[in-house]
């Protein structure tokens, strides 16, 4: 069983690994308007929908999931398509 230290650390590497990754991604600030914020639940939806646990995940996992969500963004855009 995990102490509240393992949680609060498992927390602060998850925001870490997402700030690393959208900092490093193009176009994250028209992609992600509200930041970290929107990428986090990005990132926890995409992987409960892939059944993956994400204190496993490394950043380029993370990086992985959020150009999934980028792609798809992308392609609404382009496609004029109304969510």
């Amino acid at each position: 069983m995990g102490t509240l230290i393992d949680l609060y650390d498992g927390q602060k590497k998850h925001k870490e690994k997402i700030s690393k990754c959208l900092s490093i991604m193009e176009n994250s600030h028209e992609i992600f308007k509200t930041g970290e914020k929107q990428a986090d639940k990005i990132i926890v939806s995409i992987g409960k929908l892939l059944n993956l646990s994400l204190f496993n995940l490394d950043e380029k996992e993370y990086f992985n999931l959020l150009n999934i969500y980028a792609d798809i963004y992308e392609l609404k855009e382009n496609l004029n398509y109304e969510y």
